[in-house]
């Protein structure tokens, strides 16, 4: 298994929520990417469980370091 993973909200043939729920079932942490704007983003919250991490692009490289981080400290 992964040691974290890193979704964008929208995949070529939906959203990624479904991938989110099985990673959350598998202990596996995760974040989410978004290019939309926030409050876009914001309303799809509820539908990723675990409450991840959410970054909105564009992100510098160690915004996203610092989220992983905080991914992989929550699920230890």
């Amino acid at each position: 298994d992964p040691a974290c993973a890193i979704l964008d909200v929208k995949l070529p043939d939906g959203l990624s929520y479904p991938v989110a729920n099985e990673l959350y079932h598998r202990g596996i942490p995760y974040l989410v990417v978004s290019g939309h704007h926030e409050a876009f983003a914001r309303e799809y919250v509820p539908l990723y469980p675990g409450q991840p991490e959410w970054l909105l692009k564009p992100f510098a490289l160690s915004g996203l370091a610092d989220a992983v981080d905080r991914a992989l400290g929550r699920a230890h």
